[in-house]
């Protein structure tokens, strides 16, 4: 048995494969948020070292999605079995599984524009279910209604980790209870013209939110 000082150690000794196929219900709670934000740091420094290849004179493009890893310890909270963050956004070619829904949170123009900021309560996800117990879920960012600039949200978290973590106990065979709506707090109207899920058909904003816990 490996202390607690022990362990991150030999974990950041794994190669990249023998991380990758760890049998995460082997592991507590605690050893599996270790194991998972190593996958994370080394997802991380791989993107980064590739970033490093390009020209400095090159200008990125906006990014139309993301993901939030480091919500992960939120979801990994209510799912009834052991679960990493697949910190690999592949557009889901390599997904067993995938499903669209939405959560909520707000919006900050990153241009500093005369609009201040939106809230959104159908914000498009696509979550993801990987090989070895793995997951993860885009999430679409929208477009400023002043100047058209494009905005990453701040995520409720509590919305995220709820509808990630229930779609994911879904597909494992657990029977759900479908959660509460009541408390919700109203939002405006989906502004589809400004969404990037909708551009890519990946927004089910014109569904009933009822329908995304079937």
């Amino acid at each position: 048995m490996l202390s607690s000082d022990e362990f991150p150690q030999t974990v950041r000794g794994l190669s990249s494969k023998m991380l990758g196929q760890l049998n995460m219900s082997q592991y507590s709670r605690a050893e599996r948020r270790i194991i998972n934000d190593e996958l994370v740091r080394r997802s991380v420094e791989r993107k980064a070292n590739k970033s490093t290849v390009k020209s400095k004179s090159q200008k990125s493009m906006p990014s139309s999605s993301s993901m939030y890893p480091e919500l992960f310890e939120s979801v990994d909270e209510y799912l009834r079995k052991p679960f990493t963050f697949y910190n690999v956004d592949d557009d889901g070619l390599q997904a067993l599984k995938e499903f669209d829904t939405f959560v909520s949170g707000v919006f900050r123009c990153s241009t500093r524009c005369s609009n201040r900021g939106w809230s959104s309560g159908k914000i498009a996800i696509s979550i993801r279910l990987y090989d070895h117990d793995q997951y993860n879920a885009r999430i679409y960012h929208q477009h400023c209604r002043g100047c058209g600039a494009l905005s990453r949200p701040t995520l409720d978290s509590s919305t995220y980790s709820e509808r990630v973590s229930y779609r994911l106990n879904k597909w494992c065979g657990f029977i759900m209870d479908n959660p509460r709506h009541g408390s919700r707090k109203t939002t405006p109207p989906h502004d589809c013209e400004n969404c990037e899920g909708c551009a890519l058909g990946r927004c089910p904003h014109d569904k009933d939110d009822v329908k995304y816990f079937e």
